[in-house]
């Protein structure tokens, strides 16, 4: 659909509006198929997918619907997945909406040696000293010398 005029080309717009089935963009909104998708699947532009829902209010509401119910029925499955015992949904859902974490235990051991002496004190005053000398360290960049 496109005339020639002296060495350039040049779009025509459809003279008639297509008609587009409600019904079908909403299945194809569920599934959470993309603008170009959609249009492809419909045999239109992406273009004149964007242009008709920026006219049509019905095929807005059509696509927003469908998305939306699509997200829900996700959730859903999700929910039964985790309720099921599937043991990764619910480590996931966790995550998510639960604020859990994976955590990861960090423990010193050698010898500890301190410039000012530290004996005497016991193992809990010694993590004590440690756990706010490593809080209050600032990071190095790589290659920074010690200072020893």
């Amino acid at each position: 659909m496109a005339s020639r005029t002296k060495g350039t080309t040049t779009k025509r717009k459809r003279s008639v509006r297509p008609k587009v089935d409600l019904d079908r963009v909403e299945e194809l909104a569920r599934l959470q198929c993309s603008d170009e998708e959609l249009a492809t699947a419909l045999g239109l532009a992406a273009e004149e997918l964007a242009e008709l829902r920026h006219d049509d209010e019905a095929l807005g509401a059509a696509l927003g619907r469908g998305r939306q119910d699509g997200m829900n029925s996700l959730r859903q499955a999700q929910w039964e997945a985790a309720l099921g015992g599937n043991v990764q949904m619910q480590i996931w859902l966790g995550k998510q909406y639960l604020d859990q974490r994976d955590r990861q235990e960090q423990a010193l051991s050698g010898e500890l040696t301190h410039k000012h002496g530290v004996d005497g004190l016991s193992t809990q005053k010694l993590d004590a000293i440690v756990a706010g000398a490593l809080r209050r360290r600032p990071a190095r960049s790589r290659g920074e010398d010690d200072d020893r």
